[in-house]
Protein backbone atom coordinates (compact mmCIF):
# COMPACT_ATOMS: atom_id res chain seq x y z
CA UNK A 1 0.00 0.00 0.00
CA UNK A 2 1.23 3.40 -1.20
CA UNK A 3 2.23 5.85 1.72
CA UNK A 4 -0.17 8.73 1.91
CA UNK A 5 1.42 12.40 0.66
CA UNK A 6 1.48 16.11 -0.28
CA UNK A 7 3.13 17.80 -3.42
CA UNK A 8 3.63 21.34 -3.01
CA UNK A 9 5.25 23.75 -5.88
CA UNK A 10 7.87 25.82 -5.16
CA UNK A 11 11.44 26.99 -6.32
CA UNK A 12 14.68 25.75 -5.41
CA UNK A 13 17.80 27.81 -4.70
CA UNK A 14 20.37 25.42 -4.00
CA UNK A 15 22.43 24.15 -1.03
CA UNK A 16 25.18 25.02 1.23
CA UNK A 17 27.22 23.46 4.07
CA UNK A 18 26.64 24.46 7.56
CA UNK A 19 28.39 23.87 10.44
CA UNK A 20 25.70 23.01 12.72
CA UNK A 21 22.94 20.59 12.79
CA UNK A 22 20.23 23.43 13.29
CA UNK A 23 19.33 26.35 15.01
CA UNK A 24 17.98 30.02 13.44
CA UNK A 25 21.37 31.14 13.83
CA UNK A 26 22.72 28.49 11.38
CA UNK A 27 19.77 28.64 9.22
CA UNK A 28 19.20 32.01 8.13
CA UNK A 29 22.83 33.22 7.19
CA UNK A 30 22.71 30.18 5.28
CA UNK A 31 19.62 31.10 3.27
CA UNK A 32 20.66 34.57 2.90
CA UNK A 33 24.00 32.85 1.41
CA UNK A 34 22.22 30.94 -1.38
CA UNK A 35 19.01 33.87 -2.03
CA UNK A 36 21.99 36.32 -2.56
CA UNK A 37 24.71 33.98 -4.38
CA UNK A 38 22.71 31.89 -6.64
CA UNK A 39 21.39 34.04 -9.67
CA UNK A 40 17.42 34.20 -9.79
CA UNK A 41 17.77 32.75 -13.28
CA UNK A 42 19.61 29.60 -11.76
CA UNK A 43 16.86 28.65 -9.60
CA UNK A 44 14.71 25.45 -10.29
CA UNK A 45 10.85 25.10 -10.38
CA UNK A 46 10.44 22.21 -8.84
CA UNK A 47 7.41 19.68 -6.82
CA UNK A 48 8.18 18.37 -3.23
CA UNK A 49 6.54 15.41 -2.77
CA UNK A 50 5.73 14.81 1.06
CA UNK A 51 4.84 11.52 2.56
CA UNK A 52 5.54 10.55 6.06
CA UNK A 53 8.94 8.37 6.03
CA UNK A 54 10.56 10.79 2.87
CA UNK A 55 10.57 13.67 0.90
CA UNK A 56 11.66 14.36 -2.43
CA UNK A 57 12.47 17.55 -4.86
CA UNK A 58 11.83 16.65 -8.50
CA UNK A 59 12.14 19.25 -11.34
CA UNK A 60 9.25 20.42 -12.13
CA UNK A 61 9.40 20.04 -15.90
CA UNK A 62 8.93 17.43 -18.85
CA UNK A 63 11.93 15.40 -17.59
CA UNK A 64 10.59 15.32 -13.72
CA UNK A 65 14.81 14.67 -12.43
CA UNK A 66 14.80 14.02 -9.20
CA UNK A 67 16.93 16.73 -7.55
CA UNK A 68 17.05 15.37 -3.43
CA UNK A 69 15.25 12.31 -1.52
CA UNK A 70 15.78 12.44 1.60
CA UNK A 71 14.41 9.95 4.67
CA UNK A 72 12.72 12.03 7.27
CA UNK A 73 14.59 10.78 9.67
CA UNK A 74 17.70 12.37 8.27
CA UNK A 75 16.23 16.32 8.72
CA UNK A 76 17.68 17.60 11.50
CA UNK A 77 16.23 21.14 11.25
CA UNK A 78 13.97 23.69 9.23
CA UNK A 79 12.67 27.32 9.24
CA UNK A 80 11.63 30.30 7.54
CA UNK A 81 14.02 33.10 6.62
CA UNK A 82 13.94 36.56 7.73
CA UNK A 83 11.80 37.10 3.96
CA UNK A 84 8.95 34.30 4.52
CA UNK A 85 9.18 33.31 1.30
CA UNK A 86 12.30 31.93 1.86
CA UNK A 87 13.05 28.52 3.96
CA UNK A 88 15.45 26.41 4.40
CA UNK A 89 15.78 22.75 5.58
CA UNK A 90 19.07 21.21 7.07
CA UNK A 91 20.00 17.78 6.07
CA UNK A 92 22.34 14.99 7.98
CA UNK A 93 24.55 13.84 5.59
CA UNK A 94 26.30 10.48 5.18
CA UNK A 95 29.47 11.58 5.82
CA UNK A 96 28.23 13.60 9.03
CA UNK A 97 28.28 17.25 7.70
CA UNK A 98 24.72 19.29 7.23
CA UNK A 99 23.64 20.70 4.40
CA UNK A 100 20.83 23.66 4.29
CA UNK A 101 18.75 23.14 1.02
CA UNK A 102 17.07 26.83 -0.05
CA UNK A 103 13.11 26.76 -1.25
CA UNK A 104 11.11 30.10 -2.80
CA UNK A 105 7.61 29.69 -2.16
CA UNK A 106 5.12 32.55 -3.04
CA UNK A 107 3.42 34.14 -0.82
CA UNK A 108 5.30 32.28 1.19
CA UNK A 109 7.31 29.17 2.59
CA UNK A 110 4.66 28.26 5.63
CA UNK A 111 2.58 25.58 4.36
CA UNK A 112 6.09 23.54 3.30
CA UNK A 113 7.29 23.91 6.10
CA UNK A 114 4.26 23.01 7.93
CA UNK A 115 3.84 19.89 5.38
CA UNK A 116 7.33 18.34 6.55
CA UNK A 117 6.85 19.52 9.64
CA UNK A 118 3.38 17.05 9.98
CA UNK A 119 5.62 14.17 8.41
Amino acid sequence: MAEPSDDLLCTYLGCVYVDKPGGMEVLRPAIEKVSTTVPQDKWISVIVNISPASFTISSNNDSKEQLLDCRIRYLSFLGVGQDPAFCGIIIHCADNSFKCHVFHCLPSCVQLCKNIEVA
